[in-house]
């Protein structure tokens, strides 16, 4: 499996387990709380194309990481544009309200409050992303309704 994330609007990628772990330890990190970190498992890299977009190349599957400004919360969206069509984000088992996470940079648009995580509990989510390309079953997931 190969491993694209786009973070603050640049790419990466990663192959093997310790690339990938890396990379979504940077995504957690806090240097990103800005924009949402973008992951896509597939068989290939992801790929703009040329000026046409010939040879533009994505799955039908997005995992992403949202971080709030001081590290301390993660929060995780999967959105998969098949014929299922989920969209889903993260759900704290306590419901407490977190600290803000941004979802879209453009919009300002937020997680909502109850999506906060540990960041550790993000990142199994996102290394069961990168193995199996599916909705990572190790955290709890509520509908969402980002796009």
């Amino acid at each position: 499996m190969i491993v694209t994330a786009i973070l603050s609007n640049e790419f990466h990628f990663a192959e093997t387990d310790d690339e990938i772990s890396a990379l979504v330890d940077y995504a957690l990190s806090g240097r990103h709380w800005g924009s949402l970190s973008k992951f896509y498992a597939s068989d290939r890299r992801c790929s703009e194309g040329d000026e046409n977009f010939r040879g533009r190349h994505y799955p039908s599957h997005q995992f992403g990481i949202g971080v709030s400004s001081d590290g301390e919360r993660a929060a995780a969206h999967f959105v998969s544009f098949d014929s299922e069509g989920v969209l889903v984000q993260s759900q704290s088992a306590h419901r407490q309200d977190g600290p803000d996470i941004l979802f879209s940079d453009e919009s300002g648009q937020l997680f909502s409050s109850d999506a906060a995580l540990p960041p550790t509990a993000v990142k199994q989510a996102a290394l069961e992303y990168c193995r199996t390309a599916k909705l990572p079953t190790s955290i709890t997931w509520q509908e969402a309704d980002f796009y």
